[in-house]
């Protein structure tokens, strides 16, 4: 999931969001809005989807009109740094027994290579 946080809130009179066209990946988007206080949760809208809109420019960058009909609710945004949190420690943990387990391998393979030598 791609998860863009730097919008500050929907175009009200047509009820779109722009979002720059590099920033949509294909497969989940989520969105959250910095200055909305209507729309205080993250939002997810389909990728593919969104990159049919039309585009638009806000000045300086290309930018797709998402209907704010296509966001669906997701989480609310402590929920999602809860989930985030989660999720980076598991990563961590699991790299870090990785780290010990390939550190053992090794030891051990120089032990047997130290005891070949000593063979020979």
């Amino acid at each position: 999931m791609n998860y863009i946080d730097d919008i500050w809130e929907p175009r009200y009179h047509d009820r779109v969001v722009l979002v720059k066209t590099s920033k949509i990946v294909d497969g989940d988007n989520l969105i959250s809005f910095t200055k909305s206080p209507a729309y205080p949760l993250i939002y997810k809208f389909e990728g593919t989807k969104a990159k049919t809109c039309p585009t638009t420019s806000n000045g300086k960058s290309l930018m797709y009109q998402i209907p704010l009909d296509w966001l669906q609710p997701y989480c609310t945004k402590e929920e999602y740094k809860r989930k985030k949190d989660a999720v980076c420690s598991i990563v961590l943990r699991i790299e870090t027994n990785d780290i010990k387990r390939l550190k053992t391998l090794l030891d051990e393979a120089d032990f047997i290579m130290e005891y070949r030598r000593e063979e020979c």
